[in-house]
């Protein structure tokens, strides 16, 4: 995975809600790392990150924040 390939969301059901996440390293399931955001950044903000973190050797796992309340 380069920073130009950004992973395709999966879509998680937690507590009644979907998580959109993203993912990469997913080899790597044992040694998990959660990215996070802030208003009004958005996953892709991660881009660069997520590769080098999986090449690393981790399970790099981000999740879209959103301000809307669940529906």
């Amino acid at each position: 995975m380069t920073s130009t390939d950004f992973p395709k969301p999966t879509l998680i059901p937690v507590n009644g809600v979907e998580l959109e996440v993203f993912e990469a390293g997913r080899e790597n399931a044992g040694r998990p790392i959660v990215l996070c955001h802030g208003w009004p950044d958005h996953a892709f903000t991660w881009r660069h990150q997520m590769p080098a973190l999986a090449a690393a050797g981790y399970h790099v796992i981000r999740t879209r924040s959103s301000t809307s309340p669940p529906s």
